[in-house]
């Protein structure tokens, strides 16, 4: 003979009029079907949250109708068993049910709390990638644990504004501002592929800048791009560094005039200490790893652009600091691409004024633990293109930030 099985009204009906089932029977069945509600997302292994809001998307939430209806079940058995159970045993059979009322709105308050957020990001070797870490951290410090931040590994910025416009909800990704208007404008990578979500993209806050180096070793008589005729370089290759340097050299009327080294990126140091090479260019965040190694163990010059020469590379400007390289005391003129993180419109007011306030007052700290967060500042905000997110927004203008106009 099959075995039986109780479904939900027959459990709860047995319970009420029958006491062939006990109370904490029914009430860990209920307790259970709310705590399913609350945990399933599609059988993926995440941990969804509960949401008492208009924008609750089931399965990651159920709403204050379906907690309010469980408890009523509990509360009705409680009164009904009051009426039909002696009086010493009352007490054994409200326990239960306080404790299973009281669980369930400890646990909402708990998942209410919580904010989940999604960070999309770069390559996990890349610098970028190790930002987003540090990021996440610093969200989960500086909101005590209410912000969560999840790192998503990318091919790149490309990537990361398609996904904009399928993505939903806390969903943060990093971009050169040029790529969104790009995007929104259904032009270069984005031709044929214009969707009008790309015009919900709003910006939330800076992050540290692709900043170009042309990284010479010391004794190799080069000071200037003009000195560069007849040396061996290494640009790398695939990168935006090496698309930039190589652009760069074609720009300044040297293509074909410096031999480029095969030679992957990876391994320009030891290739600058053994003279295999006169120098490298790099593109990341100032200060670079690399430049500060070679620095410190070969000894090098980092060439400044002229102001006619970043005119022509159509680059932002960019002046490291004196003494920012060991052995390097004069300021160093660059060019750099500004990235900035955005989110949709999807991101409610309140969940972007968090991230971005969070974002200031961690950024400091995140400064004393890797030096490229300290050429973030305020300024950068200039660099945005388009809209801001209102909540942002709203934390700047508390903060007496300027935004650029119509931002």
């Amino acid at each position: 003979m099959p075995e039986r099985t109780l479904d939900k009204n027959a459990l709860y009906l047995s319970a009420i009029f029958s006491s062939t089932v006990s109370t904490n029977t029914v009430v860990g069945y209920i307790l259970g079907r709310l705590r399913l509600d609350i945990y399933n997302h599609h059988g993926n292994g995440q941990r969804g949250r509960v949401e008492t809001g208009v924008n609750c998307h089931p399965p990651l939430c159920i709403s204050k109708n379906r907690v309010y209806s469980l408890a009523t079940k509990m509360l009705g058995l409680c009164v009904f068993r009051f009426f039909t159970t002696k009086e010493n045993t009352m007490l054994s059979i409200i326990r239960p049910v306080i404790a299973a009322l009281t669980a369930c709105c400890l646990g909402m308050t708990v998942a209410q709390a919580e904010t989940r957020v999604t960070y999309k990001s770069a390559k996990s070797t890349s610098s970028y990638y190790q930002m987003a870490v540090q990021i996440a951290e610093a969200m989960k410090t500086g909101s005590g644990g209410n912000i969560i931040v999840t790192v998503e590994e990318s091919q790149g910025s490309v990537q990361n504004v398609m996904e904009a416009a399928v993505r939903t909800g806390n969903y943060v990704f990093t971009t050169p501002p040029v790529l969104v208007r790009l995007a929104q404008g259904g032009k270069a990578m984005f031709k044929d592929k214009a969707n009008p979500k790309f015009d919900e993209i709003r910006a939330l806050f800076p992050i540290p800048s692709l900043t170009m180096h042309f990284v010479m070793r010391s004794d190799s008589g080069v000071s200037t791009f003009a000195d560069l005729e007849g040396k061996t370089v290494l640009i790398g290759k695939g990168s935006f560094g090496a698309r930039e340097g190589a652009k760069y050299l074609k720009l300044f009327g040297l293509e074909g005039k410096v031999t480029l080294a095969d030679v992957e990126l990876n391994n320009a140091v030891p290739a600058l200490k053994n003279k295999q090479i006169d120098g490298f260019v790099t593109a990341g965040s100032y200060p670079a790893p690399n430049v500060i190694e070679a620095a410190a163990s070969t000894g090098v010059t980092v060439l400044s652009l002229s102001d006619e020469q970043i005119a022509k590379t159509k680059r932002t400007r960019l002046v490291i600091p004196a003494g920012t390289y060991a052995g390097i005391d004069n300021e160093i003129v660059t060019t750099s691409l500004p990235v900035v993180a955005h989110t949709t419109t999807s991101m409610d007011d309140d969940t972007a004024y968090q991230l971005t306030k969070t974002y200031w007052e961690q950024k400091s700290g995140m400064g004393a633990a890797a030096a490229w967060w300290n050429g973030v500042s305020g300024e950068l905000l200039e660099n945005i293109y388009g809209k801001v997110h209102p909540g942002a927004k709203r934390y700047y203008q508390e903060a007496g930030m300027s935004l650029p106009e119509g931002s």
